[in-house]
């Protein structure tokens, strides 16, 4: 799946602590018209929580991408399209500007990164 990142209009992200609202599901949420999703929290993001969003998303054809508060293992990675990696520049601790990224892609085999042009 070939990610044009640059022609996005519109990014959903779903916070897989965040209970949906009634008559919400993540299947409306891919039929919305959203460029991408994406899949992560700052607490509470967990292996079950965020498989359950992926595998309820995995027929849709729009990217889905996962923030490193959890890295799937490499069998949960097949329907993603990458990882968003965020940068909290006002952070107080460097964990959050840099460290926790460096740490997701060395721990992990799975995670490759690409340079954005």
């Amino acid at each position: 799946m070939s990610t044009v990142w640059t022609q996005w209009k519109h990014i959903t992200k779903i916070d897989p602590d965040k209970a949906m609202r009634n008559g919400d599901s993540y299947d409306g949420i891919a039929d919305t018209g959203t460029d991408a999703i994406i899949v992560g929290g700052t607490i509470n993001v967990t292996k079950a929580r965020v498989q359950l969003i992926l595998d309820t998303l995995s027929s849709t054809e729009i990217p889905i991408f996962v923030e490193p508060t959890y890295l799937p293992s490499s069998s949960h990675t097949e329907g993603l399209a990458g990882y968003l990696l965020p940068i909290v520049l006002n952070a107080d601790e460097t964990l959050w500007i840099t460290r926790a990224h460096h740490e997701c892609v060395r721990s992990s085999r799975s995670c490759r990164v690409d340079a954005c042009s």
